[in-house]
């Protein structure tokens, strides 16, 4: 990696309870996702974290590529096994959201938001990125991986133009180059704080500060999905993370899709 990420500082610099209890980087790989689901299928223990410097097929939502050039971004997954619900699975996405929120501002002093479901939004545009990817067996979760992607050190003009919505990175929005091993230390630790709040059955204060950080509850919204588009005002979210939209219609309940904000 080009700034010269130290395994073994990370490893001695984070407080680890479960997040970060074994540690893998790499160079070029498919995708962060792709090995920790595979750890997860051969049944190794919960907190293992994969770091790459770059993705060949690094993913977003809905199946979407996520943009992984090498030596400037972070792209990282998690193995969890969490003894919680199918139903509330939500919350875990949740958590990796404020982890990376509280990551970012400790390492940059910036104040990002949360865009429902799950980007991560510094002045009006995308900066991270989280895909929750699960193997559900009836009523219990058998692992989940947690993947994070988030633009560190890109320039401006490296952005491809054809991205759902605008992107920025750190380093445009502080004017600064950020160290990526300084981001990751912060990462794992928020990590790890807010997944022993889950464990201890404290998801309520994980999804009161998930709602006081998303700047969609409130708002006029049009969102997008196969089946086409609905427009109307998100009165709340729920805990299992569904918008709550007031349509002309009626109330209605979204799960997934593409959400713009509207004026007025």
């Amino acid at each position: 990696m080009t700034d010269n990420i130290s395994l073994g500082k990370i490893r001695s610099s984070i407080p680890v309870n479960i997040i970060g209890r074994d540690i893998r980087l790499y160079g070029k790989i498919s995708s962060t996702n792709d090995i920790a689901m595979d750890l997860g299928a051969r049944g190794f223990e919960e907190g293992i974290v994969i770091i790459a410097d770059s993705q060949e097929r690094g993913r977003g939502r809905l199946g979407r590529q996520w943009f992984s050039p090498p030596g400037v971004n972070l792209y990282m997954s998690i193995l969890l096994r969490p003894s919680i619900h199918p139903g509330h699975i939500s919350i875990l996405t949740m958590m990796g959201a404020l982890a990376v929120l509280k990551g970012i501002k400790e390492v940059t002093g910036l104040d990002p938001l949360i865009k429902w479901p799950n980007d991560i939004i510094v002045n009006d545009k995308k900066v991270a990125g989280i895909l929750t990817e699960s193997n559900i067996e009836e009523e219990k979760i058998n692992y989940t991986v947690l993947g994070i992607g988030i633009n560190v050190n890109m320039e401006e003009d490296e952005f491809p133009p054809d991205l759902r919505m605008p992107a920025t990175s750190l380093k445009v929005c502080t004017g600064r180059v950020i160290d990526r091993e300084t981001l990751i230390i912060r990462l794992i630790g928020a990590m790890d704080e807010y997944y022993c709040l889950i464990r201890e059955n404290k998801s309520d204060f994980i999804f009161h500060e998930w709602k006081s950080k998303c700047i969609t509850l409130n708002k006029r919204v049009k969102v997008s999905r196969k089946d086409g588009e609905i427009t109307g005002f998100v009165e709340d979210i729920s805990r299992d993370g569904a918008l709550i939209l007031d349509t002309q219609a009626g109330k209605r309940t979204i799960y997934t899709g593409d959400v713009t904000l509207l004026e007025g």
